[in-house]
């Protein structure tokens, strides 16, 4: 074997070392919420129609919908509304509402169905402002939305 040819596969080897740690890495960290779109209107199968990350301060509902993972199975899911910026109308990061639930353990024979998740207009309406929602299983963020209200 020459010196290149000795170098190729180390290169190569290396290469699939660090495709392994960085899978290992990432099945560790685990992402739960395999896709979620916000949007003021949802079908009947709970997915988002016209998805959009901005709303209007007269929007009566934002719905959020969202798909999980296998890996989510037996965990305590948490989605939670979050005014991060909103001028006087509010402080800084206030929680508006948190929807939570436990999902079925990896032994049961229950599907992991699409959900959604939903924050209806305030009483003054919305004020304008920078908002998220965050998803949590067992109190750790695993995804983050961001929205506007304009």
């Amino acid at each position: 074997m020459s010196f290149a040819t000795n170098r190729t596969t180390a290169c190569f080897l290396g290469y699939l070392i660090f495709c392994a740690a960085t899978f290992a890495v990432a099945q560790e960290s685990g992402v739960f919420v395999a896709e979620a779109q916000l949007a003021i209107e949802i079908d009947d199968d709970n997915r988002a129609i016209n998805p959009s990350n901005s709303f209007s301060t007269n929007t009566p509902k934002i719905f959020c919908a969202f798909t999980l993972t296998e890996g989510a199975r037996g965990k305590t899911i948490e989605a939670v509304w979050i005014a991060e910026d909103v001028g006087a109308a509010a402080p800084p990061d206030y929680v508006i509402d948190t929807w939570s639930a436990t999902l079925p353990p990896a032994s049961s024979l229950f599907q992991i169905e699409p959900g959604m998740t939903v924050l209806s207009i305030p009483d003054n309406g919305w004020p304008v402002g920078r908002y998220r929602v965050e998803f949590r299983f067992d109190g750790v963020t695993d995804r983050v939305l961001p929205f506007t209200i304009n």
